[in-house]
């Protein structure tokens, strides 16, 4: 008897003296590969893999022809009835040829891959492609089993038998009569569809695998076979630019002569972003827009309104409407997985793990169940998971869950579970204080609980959130959100019942507001404070009560703010915690606007010790950009400018977007002090690239800093634009000039006036005044030089 093709291959190799892992790298394969050939799990090679295995080899020419020979012998087959041709479509497969080639590559070495992924992925086209793939570039038989229109699992069998031109007596097991059948067949199946039938399609596939060598198998369905050899490939949405260029070529095939995406991209952006990349869902939305236009399809999908709907008539009926196709997954769901799959819509932005027991148990779904069922969605493909950066986070894509909500409706749950996921949030934000991360992962979730809280009358739980959650938006820069949140909570929340709670909210209100604003709010939330037994905290906003007052020359009340400080410490037995690093700052800065610099002084290395010491990296960094402001107003600029830079590195380190703003605008203000003109310029726009997630007045430092250096080496008629806007924000939110800033306000003066006569400096600044935030955040502007 003839060596086999493995057996063949192992007594070469090692007559080559090469092992496993040196062959698969001389010939381009992986080692998975020479271990599945070599052990006869691949018995039929595609001829391009002996080509490169003899090259590998160096092989003669009879060794080769005896390699390919036993190939061959692999490779043949009984005669055999032709098998139906693929379906050919009207349309072209878009931004997936990554995921062919991976498909391509996977059924070199394994026997049975299964493409996985929720409905409307793409799963059927994927596979079909990498099967025309195989039959064109392999010269392999390949055929497509459409198990969609299946019902009973008894029916399978019957259904592969009858595509593949094959008989089943029916005497016997069904299952043993088709492989039967298939004995000595080589070539690829698709098997489409199989999750309604999963059980019988994983029987028949374990099967084939074990009694037919040479037939490879090719699966989709919304969960894996589970058998033995099975490989599972599992398919993500699209990526955003080929999410755009499928929702542009769609789009134009529809009717539209023009691109969207050319014409009005971030509208396309949005579209897709909020589809989720699921090409399904882009090609039902594409459909709609020679109707109802790009702007109004955007408005229907923000709004949650009915836009998925009117595919192709030619489509399967599961693929007529998105929720067509989710309803398909739900309906093989048992009752306890659809209970946990409509409460997972109540998470926004994703979830971890640990958050869905406390979320989702109860009715139909007790404690003890949720893993399983979990485990089940995430296997049916209902659940994205993200592995990338850290804890698995989990997510429903956005079509998925608007359907989930649907369902969440019908059973009439909302208000139970909405209001577990508020408490959830709340429970979160109490450990969440100082941890961006953390932060940045549930903001989504934080605001849809603030949302529910709200409108439900919770204001206790909506307080809780946002007075543990609070400092996180002022972080990143979203003081405007921030401020809202406050005052829709303020308004309603009974402050002298919960004082504590309100303080809390005050304390982000704060942070967001300026000018005489915040000195009303601060009034208003020291009394709490100090109802609510924080002496700490009355004091840190007693101090930066006292240091608004000195901004605005009232000395006199500054002092006294300050003698309730001192009380307040004395009487409290405070003044070593973290929060005093703040007072001590707040107490330097009055002193230098009052040109008491030495005692400024004293106050700021103060502040400085203490934060160091307590190791609190925020404290210290704000501690450190009053210490540069010390510095510059006794005329030591490279002093000023080191303590800028550190504050930088802080702020960077522990990803504070308001900290990095304010530490590169103080250095593009020592710049302009030395003449740079040049590094000031490229210092003030990289900290602008912050400014359209930051309140307006967060960035206003910047911009004077990059308007002085625009009239200074630029262009002045820019400069006085921003000049204008500078002093409209500076009027309308009372705000006062630092010591850096001061020092440059006259050096852009005095710029303009050399290169722009005053009638040309007026109108360019009235213009400048009637800017707003996004017509001064232009990313052009901003672009790092």
């Amino acid at each position: 008897m003839s060596a086999s093709f493995g057996q063949m291959l192992r007594h070469l190799r090692r007559d080559a003296g090469l092992s496993q892992e040196a062959l698969a790298e001389h010939a381009g394969l992986s080692k998975d590969a020479i271990s599945a050939l070599e052990r006869g799990t691949r018995r039929a090679p595609y001829h391009e893999t002996v080509t490169n295995l003899a090259d590998a080899l160096e092989l003669d020419s009879t060794m080769r022809r005896e390699l390919e020979a036993a190939a061959s012998r692999g490779r043949e087959r009984k005669p055999f009835a032709a098998w139906p041709q693929l379906p050919v479509f009207g349309t072209s497969l878009m931004g997936r040829d990554d995921e062919v080639s991976h498909l391509v590559a996977m059924l070199e070495t394994n026997r049975l891959v299964t493409v996985t992924g929720t409905g409307g992925i793409g799963k059927t086209r994927v596979a079909i492609a990498s099967a025309e793939w195989v039959a064109v570039h392999r010269n392999d038989s390949v055929v497509l089993v459409d198990l969609a229109a299946v019902r009973a699992d008894a029916d399978v069998p019957s259904k592969i038998a009858s595509t593949l031109g094959v008989r089943i007596a029916g005497s016997g097991d069904p299952i043993d009569e088709l492989v039967d059948s298939l004995k000595g067949q080589s070539g690829l199946v698709v098997l489409d569809n199989c999750e309604h039938v999963i059980d019988e399609a994983a029987r028949v596939a374990a099967a084939i695998i074990r009694t037919c060598p040479n037939l490879t198998l090719l699966a989709t369905s919304r969960e894996r076979l589970a058998v033995d050899g099975e490989a599972v490939y599992r398919l993500g949405a699209l990526n955003t630019a080929a999410a755009l260029d499928l929702f542009d070529s769609r789009v134009i095939g529809a009717g539209i002569q023009r691109s969207p995406v050319s014409e009005q991209r971030e509208i396309s952006e949005e579209i897709c972003r909020h589809l989720d990349g699921i090409p399904l869902a882009i090609e039902l939305a594409a459909a709609r827009v020679p109707f109802l236009g790009l702007v109004e399809v955007r408005a229907r999908i923000r709004g949650q309104r009915v836009v998925l709907v009117g595919g192709r008539r030619d489509a399967p009926a599961r693929h007529q409407t998105m929720d067509d196709t989710v309803a398909w997954s739900y309906a093989l769901l048992e009752s306890c997985e659809r209970a946990l799959f409509r409460r997972l819509s109540l998470f926004a932005g994703g979830w971890s793990y640990d958050a869905v027991e406390r979320v989702t148990a109860g009715p139909l779904l007790d404690e003890l169940s949720v893993e399983d069922a979990f485990l089940s969605l995430l296997e049916k493909s209902l659940i994205s998971v993200d592995l990338d950066d850290g804890p698995a986070r989990y997510r429903l894509l956005e079509p998925v869950r608007l359907f989930a909500r649907s369902q969440l409706e019908t059973a009439g749950e909302v208000a139970q579970f909405s209001q577990r996921h508020a408490e959830w949030m709340a429970q979160i934000a109490a450990s969440a204080r100082n941890d961006v991360a953390l932060f940045a992962m549930e903001i989504d979730n934080a605001r849809a609980a603030l949302k529910w809280t709200l409108t439900a009358d919770d204001v206790v739980t909506a307080a809780r959130i946002l007075g543990g959650l609070g400092g996180g938006w002022t972080r990143v820069g979203l003081l405007a959100e921030c401020r809202r949140w406050c005052e829709r909570v303020l308004e309603k929340l009974d402050g002298d019942t919960y004082p504590e709670l309100a303080v809390g909210v005050y304390r982000a209100l704060i942070v967001s507001l300026g000018g005489k604003d915040e000195i009303t709010a601060m009034l208003q939330a020291i009394p709490f404070s100090e109802r609510a037994g924080d002496w700490n905290g009355a004091a840190v906003l007693t101090s930066r009560l006292a240091l608004r007052y000195g901004e605005r020359a009232r000395f006199d009340e500054a002092e006294r703010a300050f003698a309730r400080v001192w009380q307040i410490r004395d009487s409290a037995g405070l003044g070593t915690s973290s929060e005093w690093a703040t007072v001590f700052m707040h107490r330097a800065s009055i002193f230098r606007r009052e040109g008491r610099l030495h005692e400024a002084q004293t106050a700021i290395s103060k502040s400085l010790a203490l934060a160091r010491a307590l190791g609190a990296p925020l404290h210290e960094m704000w501690s450190l950009l009053t210490a540069a402001e010390v510095a510059f107003a006794q005329g030591d600029v490279q002093r000023a400018m080191a303590f800028a830079s550190e504050a930088l590195e802080l702020a960077l380190a522990n990803s504070h977007a308001v900290g990095e703003i304010s530490s590169r605008a103080h250095l593009a203000g020592y710049h302009i002090a030395l003449g740079d003109a040049r590094l000031a310029k490229g210092l003030a726009r990289m900290a602008l690239l912050h400014v359209q997630s930051a309140e307006p007045r967060v960035s206003l430092p910047a911009i004077l800093h990059l308007a002085a250096a625009e009239a200074l080496e630029g262009d002045p008629a820019r400069a006085a634009r921003l000049k204008g806007y500078f002093d409209h924000i500076c009027d309308r939110e009372d705000l006062t000039l630092s010591a850096t800033e001061a020092s440059t306000y006259p050096i852009l003066d005095a710029s303009l006036q050399q290169r722009l006569d005053g009638e040309a400096i007026d109108a360019y600044v009235r213009s400048g005044s009637l800017m707003d935030t996004a017509d001064v955040a232009e990313p052009e502007l901003y672009a790092p030089v």
